[in-house]
């Protein structure tokens, strides 16, 4: 167990590196504050950084190509017993030189994907969200559950640049399904 406090860059940050071959890594407890001496308890703001932990490799030169990190961000107003943070998710793409936000997830809990997500195996590497599922007994792709009951809530909207072109709607009236689409003369052809 190691505890470190300082009051600067120079002074509070860590470097830790395990040489052993097996996937064992190093773990590390951070903790903030705005304070400027040693025991401070001063308040942290929003969009400071709690702690960064960020993951490097040898390249075969040096020991500073970072691939990968996980950071923790004040993400609202903190107070006594109340700090909101977020946390971000960075990787590196092969032939970049530094890694790039991929996924955050924020202080509410909302989770965002910054290219595509994939629930079950790698399939088709055109879609946003990919959904691959075995089909035996049992097993379901996706599940909507209108848990408010709300008169017409929308389990898909569809947009183009912005502007509704489409819906699937649950109608409140008769708890059916809607499904409603703009105007097109195919549609109407018979």
């Amino acid at each position: 167990h190691v505890q470190i406090e300082g009051t600067g860059d120079k002074k509070n940050s860590v470097s830790l590196t395990q040489n052993s071959n097996n996937n064992g890594a190093p773990a590390i407890i951070m903790c903030k504050t705005r304070g400027t001496s040693v025991g401070a308890t001063t308040i942290v703001q929003d969009d400071d950084y709690l702690g960064n932990i960020i993951f490097g490799g040898a390249d075969g030169n040096d020991r500073q190509t970072y691939g990968a990190y996980i950071i923790a961000r004040v993400n609202g107003t903190p107070g006594e017993n109340d700090m909101p943070t977020e946390l971000k998710f960075g990787t590196t793409a092969d032939g970049a030189a530094s890694p790039s936000d991929r996924l955050t997830i924020s202080a509410a809990g909302a989770v965002k994907v910054n290219s595509r997500a994939i629930i079950g195996d790698d399939g088709d590497s055109t879609y946003g969200l990919n959904i691959v599922r075995g089909g035996n007994a049992g097993e379901n792709g996706v599940y909507f559950n209108d848990k408010d009951g709300q008169t017409s809530y929308e389990f898909f909207t569809f947009r183009r640049q912005g502007t509704q072109i489409g819906h699937i709607r649950r109608d409140g009236t008769n708890d059916s399904i809607n499904y409603s689409t703009s105007s097109d003369y195919r549609l109407k052809d018979g």
